[in-house]
């Protein structure tokens, strides 16, 4: 063994810098490369008996594997972006010398549960000029907080006049925690279907769109707006594409400022 992670299970089992591994549960590792491919197609939480005569202190140890697929999976779904790191350690091969690479049963698996973890995204369209978008801001905030967990948000600013510097301003102005993009060739625009800011575009899992249009019936027109909204289009739609269920309704247009150009 050329290294242990200290406090990992196989610290804690006995197991050190220097052993020498010949079998794992009666396989024999032959090679630096049998003892990792031995370990990584096991399932996690596996107890493994190391024989005497593998480690220096000459008796039977227990060591836990160290795949933990459903803590991956917990760390996944608090993040907007997962980078995920497979293959083998750097210890088992001759630096210079690899033939060959392969990832193990859990790693397969660890890779599909992470795939699966995948959060709808949320588009919204702002104007900075508009005041109903900026009138609608503490309702985008309280939605965006409550339904962190299950989806990611993002602002969309759309008009080409904006600069980054004007738009980093109004998110401040705003208190929006949120990031934001600038979409001035309108690429989100027209694949969103949006008209009019403030609207939104949801994006199930698979990253198909399945709503776009109001926030909700707060505004009846540009001069009238509700004591209340009665209808909650944007939860409805982060709820559906989290549950994988259809909307009775997938586009109802708002009322607001018109994003100007829109084919």
């Amino acid at each position: 063994m050329n290294s242990v992670e200290k406090d990992g299970p196989a610290a804690k089992a006995g197991v050190e810098s220097g052993d020498i591994i010949i079998k794992v549960d009666n396989r024999e590792v032959k090679t630096s490369n049998d003892l990792p491919r031995i370990i990584t197609a096991m399932r996690p939480g596996t107890k493994i008996t190391l024989p005497p005569g593998s480690p220096p202190n000459s008796t039977p140890t227990d060591v836990e594997a160290e795949v933990d697929i459903p803590a991956a999976v917990r760390a996944a779904g608090a993040a907007d972006v997962v980078v995920l790191c497979l293959g083998e350690g750097s210890y088992t091969e001759t630096p210079g010398n690899i033939t060959d690479l392969t990832l193990g049963e859990p790693q397969l698996r660890l890779a599909e549960a992470i795939e699966a973890t995948g959060k709808p995204v949320v588009l919204v369209f702002l104007r900075r000029d508009c005041p109903v978008s900026g009138r609608y801001a503490p309702v985008i905030q309280k939605i965006s907080r409550e339904y962190a967990d299950r989806a990611s948000f993002w602002l969309v600013y759309p008009d080409r006049t904006d600069t980054p510097q004007q738009i980093r301003k109004s998110v401040a102005d705003y208190g929006y925690d949120l990031p934001a993009l600038r979409d001035p060739e309108h690429t989100l625009v027209k694949l969103s279907r949006v008209q009019i800011t403030p609207e939104v575009a949801v994006f199930d899992r698979d990253r198909q769109l399945i709503y776009d249009g109001r926030i909700d019936d707060w505004y009846i027109d540009l001069s009238r707006a509700r004591p209340a909204s009665t209808t909650h289009e944007l939860t409805d739609a982060i709820t559906a594409a989290v549950a994988r269920t259809k909307l009775a309704q997938n586009e109802v247009r708002g009322v607001g400022c018109y994003i100007s150009d829109v084919e």
